[in-house]
């Protein structure tokens, strides 16, 4: 476990000290550094130091040997100091000073300059951490968390010190920092943790602090309903955890600040989480490119809704394409749009799911953590219904669990309905013409059968989702359809498999006559008990017409209803199961 360590601060830093002489050059530090990001009283605390050492004749090799650290240098005082003296002699607060210095003057480093201070902040904050960080050997009953990762971070220090920042050291330094490695490791070993043990605890820390943190930036505010992740938040809140500032709340409520992050960066699943944070900036990205009303599905969608409006009986204004009466009036055309405006835009902000428990389902769903609520609600209300609020459970139809025995959303519904509607107009546009009636094989039965099945669908459950054009392409299809089943049916005999009633499933039945044809016709199966078949297909909850007065209704079940009784929209059938006009 302690050699995972000797990697994890190789950029961290250090200082080493030893005597020589190297040429002193007076460089303009404000020349090399980028002016419109620092400022030179930021520098102040080791501006001598960065003059010297951005010389361009002072090259890397000279940085990294062992005379660098005791050259002489003229400080604002007058007075010649080495680079050791000026980060030892100062206490331990002064030494923190300047490193902060030294640090600012990374951030703001050209490219060409930044190698130099980078080098330069290395070595002298790993040469502090050495002066001012030595480990006292002492019994400790309970040591907690960050006492530990503080002994190991400053052990890690050391040994990058001693290992890559060799050629910096003297003979004397580096018997005291491999005397003070041991020491180290002594101490570690005393508080007797298990690092497996403190691995895990860290990374159940790390978990609950990203699980806070997203809690606190999606959560509703009431004075302003838009939350969500932004790119500066997720920055920051990356930042915190990598400086030891990310906090979070312990089972008893109090704020606990995240510790380890040095010790355990390099860890696996604490790589794997990190890389996840990463993927979020991708994921807010895509999510800023879903919300955006220019792109061309936004505005192909808002086409499509404007332009299902029509009239109902009450002269209303209504859209087709609103709640669930879009299952029976979506065109294959428009139907493509949805699919679309699904995969590129809902699926991004807003996910349909569902847990099970015993044997029902219950919706799930979130949104992403991403999209504000009212982004959200905006392209919801686009998708299907105009009036929704996810925080008040107000969907739209198409992302409404409406089936909670199978997890079915409202789109499920459609999905399955447009599908088979597509199905079977593309058997009756592409595959009918195929088939000659005077040239039927004995292999062609399965196909005239399901077109038989296609032009029922067409004319009952999916009648409504095709155009003027694509419906009379299917009552075409009619005519087509019984000329190959009669060919047939002189040819090689019976279509169907059986004569009479056939459970097609969910409630519906097809009747065949004993010649395979499928009659439109009333069909008595006991007394007082009718059923109407047109062209085999069982109708249901529908109007079967005797004249242009007068008509009968059937059920749910398909069985004629007798009166006195009303039917469901409202109209009073007689004793004989009529109603008159």
């Amino acid at each position: 476990f302690m050699n995972n360590f000797k990697k994890l601060l190789a950029s961290a830093m250090a200082l080493t000290m030893v005597a020589s002489v190297m040429p002193a050059v007076s460089t303009n530090v404000d020349a090399a550094l980028k002016p419109s990001i620092c400022k030179a009283e930021t520098f102040a605390p080791v501006q001598p130091v960065l003059n010297w050492v951005l010389d361009p004749e002072l090259t890397m090799d000279d940085l990294g040997s062992v005379e660098f650290a005791t050259y002489k240098i003229t400080w604002d005082d007058g007075q010649e100091y080495s680079l050791k003296d000026i980060f030892t002699t100062a206490n331990e607060e002064g030494a923190e000073v300047r490193l902060t210095a030294l640090k600012n003057a990374v951030t703001c480093a050209d490219e060409n300059e930044l190698e130099k201070v980078q080098y330069l902040y290395n070595v002298a904050s790993l040469y502090v951490n050495y002066l001012y960080g030595h480990f006292v050997i002492k019994e400790i009953d309970n040591p907690n968390f960050a006492e530990y990762t503080e002994a190991v971070e400053h052990l890690a220090s050391l040994e990058t010190l001693y290992y890559d920042y060799n050629g910096n050291l003297s003979n004397d330094e580096r018997e005291a920092i491999y005397a003070a490695i041991v020491d180290g490791n002594d101490y570690i070993e005393s508080l007797d943790y298990d690092s497996t043990d403190v691995l895990k605890t860290y990374v159940s820390n790390l978990k609950t602090t990203i699980e806070q943190f997203v809690e606190n930036e999606t959560k509703n505010d009431t004075s302003l309903l838009r939350k969500s992740i932004t790119k500066t938040e997720l920055t920051n809140f990356i930042k915190n955890i990598e400086n030891d500032r990310a906090t979070y709340k312990d089972d008893k409520n109090a704020t606990v600040t995240l510790t380890g992050y040095k010790a355990f960066k390099d860890e696996e699943p604490v790589v794997e989480i990190m890389d996840e944070l990463d993927s979020w900036f991708e994921e807010i990205e895509t999510v800023e490119d879903a919300v955006s009303t220019k792109n061309d599905i936004y505005k192909t969608m808002s086409e499509v809704v404007e332009n299902s409006v029509v009239k109902n009986s009450k002269g209303e204004l209504v859209h087709l394409y609103r709640g669930d009466a879009i299952v029976d009036n979506l065109t294959m055309e428009d139907w493509e749009v949805y699919k679309e405006f699904k995969e590129e835009v809902i699926d991004v902000i807003y996910t349909m799911e569902t847990e099970k428990f015993a044997s029902k389902y219950y919706d799930a769903s979130s949104k992403s953590n991403f999209a504000t609520i009212a982004e959200v609600n905006k392209l919801l209300g686009l998708f299907g219904d105009e009036e929704v609020d996810i925080e008040k459970n107000t969907l739209t139809y198409l992302v409404e669990l409406q089936d909670a025995k199978n997890g079915l959303f409202g789109w499920d519904v459609l999905e399955a309905h447009m599908e088979a509607v597509i199905e079977a107009y593309e058997l009756i546009d592409v595959e009918l013409d195929k088939l000659v009636a005077k040239n039927l094989t004995v292999n062609d039965k399965d196909m005239i059968l399901a077109l038989d099945d296609a032009y029922d669908y067409l004319t009952n459950e999916g009648k409504d989702n095709l155009t003027s054009a694509e419906a009379k392409e299917v009552r075409r299809a009619e005519r087509t359809i019984d000329e190959l089943y009669e060919a047939y049916r002189v040819k090689f005999g019976s279509l169907a498999e059986t004569t009479g009633w056939v459970d097609m499933g969910n409630g519906d039945w097809k009747y065949f006559e004993a010649d395979g044809t499928a009659p439109t016709k009333w069909i008595c199966t006991a007394p007082n008990t009718w059923y109407y078949v047109q062209n085999g297909v069982m109708l249901r909850n529908a109007w079967v017409w005797r004249d242009a007065t007068s008509a009968y209704y059937v059920g749910d079940d398909g069985k004629m209803l007798y009166g006195p009784a009303t039917t469901p929209d409202g109209y009073v059938i007689d004793a004989n199961g009529l109603w008159h006009a």
